[in-house]
């Protein structure tokens, strides 16, 4: 419901229309189809748990782990961004992870492999994840 055509800078092209660029349409599809009870993204920019929709217990329980804020914004606006449409206008407990951005994979899982394995088991054995 965000979406805007307007984007930042060229790199930031947000596509023809909301939903027009064909991961997005994917992403779509698959969602749709597999109905989460979760979902969980993975990013890279400043370190922190940032939560769209009803899951504050489960980035409470993530922050646990590695130590991260816990944020329900990045404080700036994300037009048509995954946590908006799942999280806020689906209801759909969606969290993002931004990782230290460049930060080696083998150091990426060593800190955050507990927080992601604590969060599905919460996730499967949990009704509410807020």
């Amino acid at each position: 419901k965000d979406w805007t055509q307007e984007a930042r800078a060229e790199r930031y092209f947000p596509g023809e229309s909301a939903g027009s660029e064909l991961e997005t349409k994917k992403l779509i599809e698959v969602i749709e189809r597999l109905n989460p009870r979760a979902i969980i993204s993975a990013h890279s920019w400043e370190p922190c748990i940032n939560y769209n929709g009803p899951c504050r217990k489960l980035a409470d329980l993530m922050a646990t782990y590695n130590k991260y804020k816990v944020l329900d914004h990045i404080g700036y606006p994300t037009p048509g961004s995954l946590g908006t449409w799942s999280g806020w206008e689906r209801n759909i407990p969606t969290i993002t992870l931004e990782i230290e951005r460049d930060a080696p994979l083998d150091l990426v899982w060593k800190l955050h492999n507990e927080a992601l394995l604590a969060a599905l088991l919460f996730s499967a054995t949990n009704e509410k994840l807020e």
